[in-house]
């Protein structure tokens, strides 16, 4: 059955009514002429003008004739063919490649009288043509079986698949888990599962679990997955390894009937760098694969914790808060350097305390008695960028403080350690910078001027040009235009300013008093504040504004290897427009790659298999011929084929399959496989709508004939003289 029928784009009365005002346009155009001409000669004009008129308005509307047909379609079979490594495995009781070939030998395809199609698939997947056993390579470092079953899905309706075979061991080492695909397919799917459910004798390092980051000298658990299988009641030697270098060696004992183990070193790097660590155990007598013997990771060493010291002019609440918060990040080292008698500290700080320092943290400092030296190796540290929070005190000596001036964010108007006690208003232009935003908190600025007061100096100050007020100070709930926050971010060097002392009493006053009232869903705001400070202070050094990673730290030697990124401006705002390339060095290798920009600060680059070897990576962001940052990675490539982390027949798997599709499971053969597919009451022929369009607007005939009338028109009427 044929039928035909033709279409435009928009309503079709529409178009109707503008062709019939277009006629009577042209012929009241042609009405009246200068110099009259005769009828046969306007009648001429009037049909070009009105043809050229109409095929115009004709090719806007898109008119397309559309013309459609029922075809009769054959059901067809999807055959998937599993063409990995583990299919040529020589387990307990079979030869895998044996048993493969002879049942791919003796499947009848003749039966299906051509209406099969064959897939092999590995990672992933592509149809073969002129099918025979030897087309199956059997060399795939992966498998993928969703990948697969997938790729039939989108192709079941096109093609009339009715049914799906698929000869496998099951043991999928890369995609997802194919049992939530069996919704999806709403074919019955026939399994031939090939292989044995008894592992061969072997010693297998699963996975490496430990802390992607650790720090020079401190200790890390370094813990492997282990399944032994074939060796009970033994004792084995198990090795770490530190860049292929032997570090520390022990002893599991194995246990009788148990497969799986747990066993963990402790690593203590004395080295910064990203170090690559391997877990091994030498080969056993009749052991299927070596190759599977040993697991490696990648631990990136830095040189030690945060350093943030703290100095403060006497013993204060806010130094015990701040210490107290600061401490609960085990990352985080914190110094306290505390002015006790005139010029002499509880603790003083030597030049390479103040040297190694990450961030400090002036709370009412410097006093008239606090030593110059001190200030000037402070002064030194900060002219290389390093982060500044100053909170505001009583105690503060201007002369002093004048040393500090250059990293304040304010300049002094007048000086004065006279105290009231002042509130928090958030400045409104600004109130959604990184310090005063309040996670999943829509009226922070309403938050935060609900803070109890803290003390604050009778001392006025304006902020300097590079400089923002986050907040202003109030009195009884009236906002001056005095700073109480402010911040400056000039470069690399960032500094905060707390105008006010008695930062306690935001937790002690705000919120332990709501809690103890009942309020359990009281806003921790000295938390909110100190932890948005030290994170924007802490991203001073711009290597954290980029990050290059790879998805995965193995890859096989036949998997593309792909990078992820982020870059962020020193505001923490996502950077689109940034050249972010990648120098990636291996054995004898060497490489630039090109990330490219897909949205929001991210960046992505894969690129094609690379040889067996570990690799290095240096990313470099930069804008406006300015470097934003580096990150850099390491990963191995084949250093674990994933094909021997299984070397089981996944039985239950294939079962699974085959049962919630309503299809059937044939262990090590496929007897009776096609009378099987070819008896189901849905494998049968269909009737399918084929339709297809012809569209006059993408026709070259169209344009020429537009052309030729209107130039026709033009011609006569040059030739008529007309107006």
């Amino acid at each position: 059955m044929e039928f035909t029928f033709f279409s435009i784009d928009g309503n079709i009365w529409i178009f109707v009514g503008v062709s019939i005002l277009l006629v009577l346009f042209t012929i009241y155009s042609y009405l009246y002429t200068i110099p009259e001409i005769s009828k046969n000669k306007k009648t001429i004009l009037i049909i070009l003008r009105s043809f050229s008129l109409l095929l115009t308005l004709f090719l806007i509307f898109n008119p397309k004739l559309i013309y459609s047909s029922y075809k009769e379609i054959q059901p067809k079979l999807a055959l998937l063919l599993d063409n990995s490594m583990s299919m040529k495995m020589k387990d307990r009781s079979y030869d895998r490649e044996t048993v493969y070939s002879k049942i791919l030998r003796n499947f009848d395809y003749k039966l299906f009288d051509g209406n099969i199609d064959i897939y092999a698939f590995d990672d992933d997947i592509k149809q073969i043509s002129n099918f025979n056993f030897d087309s199956l390579a059997l060399n795939g470092k992966t498998t993928n079986i969703s990948k697969a079953i997938q790729y039939i899905s989108k192709l079941a309706d096109e093609k009339n698949y009715q049914a799906l075979a698929i000869a496998s061991d099951g043991a999928f080492n890369s995609g997802s888990n194919p049992i939530y695909l069996v919704d999806n397919f709403p074919k019955p799917i026939f399994a031939v599962g090939i292989g044995d459910t008894l592992p061969p004798k072997d010693i297998l390092i699963k996975s490496i679990i430990s802390s992607e980051v650790t720090f020079v000298n401190n200790k890390v658990d370094v813990s492997a997955q282990i399944s032994i299988t074939g060796y009970p009641n033994r004792i084995l030697p198990i090795m770490l390894y530190e860049n292929d270098r032997l570090i520390d060696t022990k002893e599991i004992k194995t246990i009788d009937k148990t497969t799986n183990y747990n066993f963990t070193f402790t690593y203590q790097p004395q080295t910064e760098g990203i170090h690559k660590i391997t877990i091994s155990i030498p080969r056993a007598e009749e052991e299927y694969s070596i190759e599977n013997n040993s697991n490696s990771t990648f631990i990136k060493v830095i040189k030690n914790k945060k350093i943030i010291s703290i100095f403060s002019s006497a013993p204060n609440s806010d130094v015990s808060f701040l210490n107290q918060y600061l401490t609960q990040d085990k990352e985080i080292k914190v110094n306290q350097y505390i002015q006790k008698f005139q010029s002499t500290f509880y603790i003083t700080p030597t030049d390479k305390d103040i040297q190694e320092t990450q961030l400090f943290i002036l709370i009412d400092f410097p006093s008239a008695t606090t030593p110059e030296n001190v200030i000037n190796q402070i002064v030194r540290q900060l002219e290389q960028g390093k982060p500044l929070l100053f909170v505001w005190g009583n105690k503060l000596d201007r002369k002093k403080l004048q040393i500090l001036k250059d990293y304040l964010p304010i300049e002094i108007s007048s000086f004065s350690n006279r105290e009231f006690l002042a509130g928090v208003a958030v400045n409104e232009n600004i109130n959604d910078n990184p310090l005063m935003r309040i996670d999943g908190v829509a009226d922070a600025p309403k938050q935060w001027q609900s803070l109890p007061p803290i003390f604050k100096t009778e001392t006025f100050t304006t902020p300097k040009i590079n400089s923002k007020i986050l907040a202003f100070s109030t009195v009884d709930n009236v906002k001056m235009q005095e700073p109480i926050i402010a911040i400056s971010d000039f470069g690399s060097r960032r500094s905060v300013v707390v105008l006010g002392y008695g930062l306690y009493r935001w937790k002690l006053l705000g919120t332990a008093k709501e809690i103890s009232r009942g309020n359990l869903e009281q806003i921790d705001l000295f938390s909110v504040f100190i932890g948005n400070t030290i994170r924007w202070l802490s991203i001073s050094n711009v290597d954290q504004q980029v990050i290059v990673k790879t998805l995965k730290k193995q890859f096989s030697s036949t998997e593309p290897v792909e990078f992820v990124g982020n870059v962020w401006d020193n505001s923490l705002n996502p950077i689109d427009n940034a050249t972010v390339q990648i120098e990636l060095k291996g054995n004898n290798y060497k490489k630039i790659i090109d990330m490219v920009a897909t949205g929001n600060g991210n960046y992505y680059a894969k690129m094609a298999s690379l040889p067996k070897g570990d690799y290095a990576f240096d990313a470099k962001a930069i804008l406006s011929n300015s470097v934003l940052g580096n990150s850099e990675g390491r990963f191995s490539v084949g250093a674990i084929n994933f094909e021997l982390l299984d070397l089981t027949m996944n039985k239950s798997l294939l079962q699974h399959l085959a049962k919630y599709s309503n299809g059937m499971f044939f262990e090590n053969n496929a007897d009776g496989l096609e009378n099987q597919i070819l008896n189901l009451k849905n494998f049968e022929k269909i009737n399918k709508l084929v339709q297809n369009e012809f569209e006059f607007i993408n026709r070259w005939w169209a344009l020429i004939l537009l052309v030729i009338t209107f130039s026709l028109e033009w011609f006569i009427r040059k030739k008529l003289s007309l107006i």
